[in-house]
């Protein structure tokens, strides 16, 4: 199914997959679960390599429009998450 839904919808598959879920709610609502956590996981792996690198002007920009997001989603690691989400917000604040 997922590739199937992978080539009808190409790159916008995800929307696509919720679509197909809309009419059970149980799986729409597991789907959501799933792509809140893989956001939460990419946005952890781009902080982690934006925090341990030397920061470009362009970088420190690209954070900064993004911080809400990264409000969002980070506090979902715990105590790690809410460090490096103070990481990041040292990061553009300098």
């Amino acid at each position: 199914m997922l590739l199937n839904a992978v080539k009808k919808f190409g790159e916008e598959w995800p929307a696509g997959i919720k679509s197909a879920l809309a009419d059970d709610q149980d799986m729409a609502n597991k789907w959501s679960t799933v792509t809140t956590t893989a956001r939460a996981y990419e946005l952890w792996k781009i902080a982690s390599d934006i925090t341990s690198a030397p920061m470009s002007e362009r970088a420190r920009a690209t954070v900064q429009a993004e911080l809400p997001e990264y409000e969002t989603y980070l506090p979902m690691f715990g105590n790690a998450g809410r460090e490096l989400l103070r990481r990041l917000r040292e990061f553009v604040s300098m």
